[in-house]
């Protein structure tokens, strides 16, 4: 992480006006894209006035520069003047005891290993902002249980990390806009962004919300994988906190292919070793919900950023 930590630097440090930064390759072929300094240090501001953050305030930075989150967890630093502690991604907790931490950005990963080895050294994080993967909902559960003061994020490279937050331990609490965000939607429920800080107006993203007003909205799922079957609309998302609520722990995800009849047809992709009894996951889902399928893999294919590579992982099998 010396070796990353270093190259931002210098690169911060350097004469241009931007970092250039890969994105992830979730939803697409992964490129690199030029962020002006001068948004990210808007957007740091905006986070550190949401929490409340000040120069006396300790930072966490566990996470790889390489990617935006560590960037923009160490310009929040640097912007903030704040005293900062550095840790492996691989062991977020190895700090000293003593230690009262202000402030720390993880994945969902890093934060169930922390939940599992040094539950009371976690608690020891004022607020945790996480993001890179959705949160499960069994993991939600966890860190509620646990007396955690913990966010999810959502936001992307484009808009220089987060724009929005939701509290996690309430399932139906929204996402909540930070600084001057202001939220719309469009024709097909798609969320629409405007960000003065960041010089944002009117960004139509591929993330289909319930609007709730201009600063708060509930997230539905990717536009690119809303699957239209005999004219119903499914959110994939939106099935897989059910099954996950039910209790299926292996990794997961629906997607939808072509069907003769239904135009679209849902089905459900497993990582195992070996077919499994799915019967007990999927009683609660409707009618439309229910896979037409049930397909398993060894292994699923996965971004850099370690992300679920779902049009890779598709290709896997033969429709």
């Amino acid at each position: 992480m010396n070796d990353e930590l270093d190259s931002f630097l210098l690169e911060w440090h350097s004469d241009s006006p931007f970092i250039r930064q890969r994105t992830s390759g979730s939803t697409g072929a992964p490129k690199v894209i030029e962020l002006p300094k001068t948004k990210m240090i808007s957007s740091a501001r905006m986070t550190l006035h949401f929490f409340g953050l000040h120069p006396d305030s300790t930072f966490l930075i566990c996470l790889n520069p390489d990617y935006i989150a560590g960037k923009m967890m160490l310009v929040r630093s640097l912007t903030n003047h704040a005293k900062t502690l550095l840790t492996p991604p691989e062991s977020p907790l190895d700090f000293p005891d003593e230690f009262q931490i202000d402030f720390a950005a993880m994945v969902p990963l890093q934060v169930e290993k922390c939940l599992k080895n040094s539950p009371e050294k976690l608690k020891k994080i004022r607020t945790i902002i996480i993001g890179g993967a959705p949160v499960s909902t069994a993991l939600e559960k966890e860190i509620a249980a646990a007396g955690i003061t913990a966010y999810a994020t959502f936001g992307m490279t484009e808009t220089t990390s987060h724009i929005a937050v939701r509290k996690l331990g309430d399932p139906n609490t929204s996402y909540e806009a930070i600084g001057q965000t202001r939220f719309s939607a469009g024709t097909d429920e798609q969320l629409i962004i405007s960000s003065p800080e960041l010089e944002i107006d009117y960004l139509e993203t591929n993330d289909v919300v319930e609007l709730i007003n201009s600063t708060h909205f509930i997230w539905k799922g990717r536009k690119d994988f809303v699957i239209n079957s005999g004219g119903i609309k499914l959110f994939p998302e939106e099935i897989e906190k059910k099954i996950e609520t039910a209790g299926l722990t292996k990794r997961f995800f629906i997607s939808g292919i072509p069907d003769e009849k239904l135009g679209e047809k849902a089905i459900l992709i497993i990582e195992s070793e070996s077919p499994i009894d799915t019967t007990p996951y999927l009683v609660q889902l409707t009618k439309y919900e229910k896979p037409k399928a049930v397909l398993f893999t060894p292994h699923f294919r996965m971004t850099d950023s370690g992300k679920i590579n779902r049009p890779a992982t598709l290709k896997l099998f033969t429709f």
